[in-house]
């Protein structure tokens, strides 16, 4: 048996604020908020059946010996079941409580994720307005294409990549961190050649918070030309480079 003394008032005042959970591979988010809300529920419910239930007093009714009419001769206390779970069901239900995500990721995505409980939903929109620094490891195959990117998903597509060369892959990402770099300055108003900017360069590329696309840098590990895997480093939750992964022959131009 559980050794907290909590009320029911008090566990819901505590099921409010932010949540961080680990997501594996290839499950959605909703499937992780319906477990999460599942064990949470239940262990709630747990603790809210260890305080004793209510008792009220029922009258003894016994018939008369001579007259067969009925008499209270007493009262006896029992087990107030209006207020029984299996009456009037459990106390804490996963539908009655509100959960939201902090960045929406895909089934085929996973890390950390960040989620609003009831109250906390409200306080989602202040942490977005501040920019995270967020880190992505995409892992990545040339020519085969699975079902909603599942690393276990049904192959769906496949492609020729004879004329993708290893050269040409890391000249790509090359081009993309720069101009990414370059656009970050654009976007914060600075001029390129200015001394500000330069003061700005020498501790790193500045954070525009009202610029869903910024990369900030991409580190490409390379099995092979075939299997390889990207670091992206960026401060969006709906990143644009990361579609693009989804393709892989847009990852390269074709010659």
């Amino acid at each position: 048996m559980p050794k907290y003394s909590f009320n029911c008032r008090e566990i819901q005042n505590l099921l409010n604020g932010i949540v961080c959970l680990f997501k594996p591979r290839d499950i959605p988010l909703s499937v992780l908020q319906r477990l999460f809300l599942k064990e949470i529920c239940d262990q709630a419910n747990v603790i809210a059946q260890c305080r004793p239930l209510p008792l009220i007093e029922m009258p003894i009714v016994e018939e008369h010996k001579e007259s067969g009419s009925l008499l209270i001769v007493g009262k006896r206390q029992q087990i107030d079941y209006s207020l029984h779970p299996s009456i009037v069901g459990e106390m804490f239900r996963p539908e009655e409580f509100q959960m939201e995500p902090l960045n929406p990721l895909e089934p085929s995505s996973s890390g950390v994720c960040v989620f609003g409980l009831n109250d906390g939903c409200d306080r989602l929109e202040a942490i977005r307005s501040l920019a995270w620094f967020n880190e992505y490891f995409i892992e990545a195959e040339l020519g085969r294409g699975t079902h909603l990117n599942s690393i276990r998903g049904t192959v769906n597509s496949r492609m020729e990549y004879d004329h993708v060369s290893q050269h040409q892959l890391s000249t790509l990402l090359s081009l993309l961190r720069l101009q990414y770099k370059k656009a970050s300055f654009e976007f914060a108003n600075l001029n390129m050649q200015s001394q500000q900017a330069f003061e700005l360069a020498r501790r790193g590329a500045p954070r525009p918070s009202n610029f869903l696309g910024y990369l900030f840098n991409i580190l490409s590990l390379f099995e092979s030309l075939i299997n390889f895997s990207f670091i992206v480093y960026h401060f969006s939750p709906n990143f644009p480079f990361l579609l693009l992964v989804k393709d892989k022959q847009k990852l390269v131009r074709k010659e």
